[in-house]
């Protein structure tokens, strides 16, 4: 299922490339957001209302706020050609030069066995029949185990304009998935996020 590191290409980063735990995983709270703002060189936190009856404004520049942040490895979501752009032949940005897609996007990937999902659930993981789920299979010399992306949670980062390869750092990449689970993942996350909506009013007759 994987390419080992002696069959990786060491100039590019593929969707599919699996690092080690190196860039971190937000997890937004499920309730108002409280906002920080420094005076004096000292943080205070506030909520929405008590900047609201001080008389400052919310919400209309950036804004600090706390969320709940883990590392685990990561699996990368965006397609190679977005990250590389083919048309700029350097790694580092000239001046007044542009990223097209200034984002890379990537996903964590869980341990089958601390999911909170049925057998039939995990099952149907394993036959990678979810889906928004993608399943890693155990690979003992790479140190990954059995493993699962859900493809509905996902983050990005800014590509660091030096070097795109600052983001994630190759000495980071652990494995890649090779053909044609590389397909296969591309194809599940090109289905669920290409898929049209329709409103759940709209009756064809």
């Amino acid at each position: 299922m994987y390419l080992s590191q002696a069959e990786m290409d060491l100039k590019r980063i593929f969707q599919g490339d699996i690092f080690r735990a190196s860039v971190p995983l937000f997890y937004l709270p499920d309730k108002t957001f409280n906002l920080y703002r420094i005076t004096n060189g000292v943080w205070h936190e506030y909520t929405e209302k008590e900047l609201i009856d001080k008389g400052e404004r919310v919400w209309e520049e950036d804004e600090s706020i706390m969320v709940r942040a883990r590392k685990k490895d990561i699996i990368i979501i965006s397609q190679s050609c977005d990250i590389h752009e083919e048309g700029l032949t350097n790694l580092q940005l000239s001046e007044g030069q542009e990223f097209k897609n200034p984002f890379i996007i990537y996903a964590p990937i869980y341990p089958l066995e601390e999911v909170r999902q049925t057998e039939h659930n995990k099952k149907l993981i394993r036959d990678n029949k979810l889906n928004n789920a993608f399943y890693l299979e155990k690979n003992a010399d790479l140190a990954i185990g059995e493993s699962v992306v859900f493809l509905t949670h996902f983050c990005s980062i800014l590509k660091s304009r030096i070097n795109r390869f600052e983001t994630f750092g190759l000495e980071n990449r652990i494995a890649s998935l090779r053909l044609p689970w590389r397909e296969a993942f591309a194809h599940k996350v090109g289905n669920l996020f290409s898929r049209v909506a329709i409103p759940s009013n709209v009756v064809f007759t």
